[in-house]
């Protein structure tokens, strides 16, 4: 199965300016019982003075630990919704400044039993040819990409969300000392969470706390917590406590030392 990973082009602002908006988030997450449909509403808009051409792709994707978003060209069984869904179109035409709706249908199969499934809608805008040539010179058109993941979660199954910290690392290479742990999410459901790192001397007496920023998590997915711990040292014990959105606390500790 060939895999790549999504890579992120920056562009100038001459080029940035010369694209489609998209009027969504990075996620679109959907609960509806299998044998119902539901449709996805994307908004897009032509925001240059030129036509654009708006191609559709949906993809999978794993989530790696280590690596992120790892996209492939085969439908991840028993895992993909991509299957389920169908697109208005493969591609269209937007003329300058114009603004339209793009359509998505989620049909979830009645005899689907697991508990979520996903897949991901790449949405590509170009200049109508490759090249155009101004005054002898040649500038190559940018192909400008944003993806959005589509999450599917059964209603029929309990979901859960497991928040299970399965490393954790001292990074003294960067400028400011930090502690790292891994979460990954072994539940079935998708959610957003913070944390809190207390760090205590041998007496029970806290050294460093700290407050990491809320992050989303998908099932199997991991999110790094990263905290600084500059001015602390010597054996300490690490106390993380991890709340979702749902409320639900999830704790970790471990002896370390600084």
């Amino acid at each position: 199965m060939r895999k790549f990973f999504l890579l992120t082009l920056y562009v100038l602002p001459f080029f940035a300016a010369a694209q489609v908006v998209i009027n969504s988030g990075l996620t679109e997450s959907i609960s509806t019982l299998p044998g119902n449909s539901e449709t996805i509403t994307v908004v897009l808009k032509n925001i240059s003075d030129d036509p654009r051409r708006v191609t559709f792709l949906l993809q999978d994707y794993i989530n790696d630990c280590e690596k992120g978003y790892v996209y492939v060209d085969t439908v991840v069984t028993g895992e993909s919704c991509q299957p389920w869904t169908r697109l208005e179109a493969e591609e269209l035409i937007l003329f300058p400044r114009e603004k339209r709706e793009f359509l998505v249908q989620i049909t979830v199969p009645d005899a689907f039993a697991g508990p979520s499934a996903r897949t991901c809608l790449f949405i590509n805008n170009t200049p109508l040819i490759d090249t155009l040539q101004e005054e002898g010179v040649f500038q190559f058109a940018v192909e400008i990409r944003y993806g959005i993941n589509i999450l599917y979660s059964n209603p029929k199954i309990a979901a859960e969300i497991d928040l299970y910290a399965q490393n954790l690392s001292i990074d003294s290479v960067s400028d400011v000392r930090s502690v790292q742990i891994s979460l990954m999410n072994r539940g079935s459901q998708s959610t957003s969470f913070t944390s809190k790192l207390d760090l205590l001397d041998q007496n029970g007496n806290t050294v460093l706390s700290s407050n990491s920023q809320r992050q989303t998590i998908q099932p199997g997915q991991c999110r790094i917590v990263s905290f600084p711990v500059k001015d602390a040292s010597g054996p300490l014990e690490l106390i993380l406590m991890s709340e979702t959105k749902e409320g639900e606390i999830f704790g970790f500790t471990e002896s370390i030392t600084l």
